[in-house]
């Protein structure tokens, strides 16, 4: 199955230059990727509990879990900004 989705800043604005890292339920990176223009990432996968992490080079970050099951499946990531920061 396809575990895709878009990542933002605000929950609007594609985050284009950010990472997303794939880990397995024990912690272990699989993979990661950088997103495309307008913020999308796709990764296949099998049914089982995956965390995602996500960041950009300004700083912001994301940490998210889902559990999947057997369809493909859409999760949006939105980036925060690092504690103490103002922009």
């Amino acid at each position: 199955m396809i575990l895709t989705g878009r990542v933002t800043l605000n929950g609007t604005a594609p985050a284009p230059r950010a990472v997303v890292e794939i880990h397995n339920s024990q912690g272990d990176v699989l993979d990661q990727m950088q997103v495309d223009g307008s913020g999308i990432y796709a990764f296949h996968l099998i049914a089982g509990t995956w965390r995602l992490r996500a960041w950009d080079s300004q700083g912001r970050r994301a940490l998210t879990e889902i559990r999947l099951g057997d369809k493909d499946t859409v999760l949006d990531i939105d980036l925060t900004e690092p504690e103490g920061v103002q922009r």
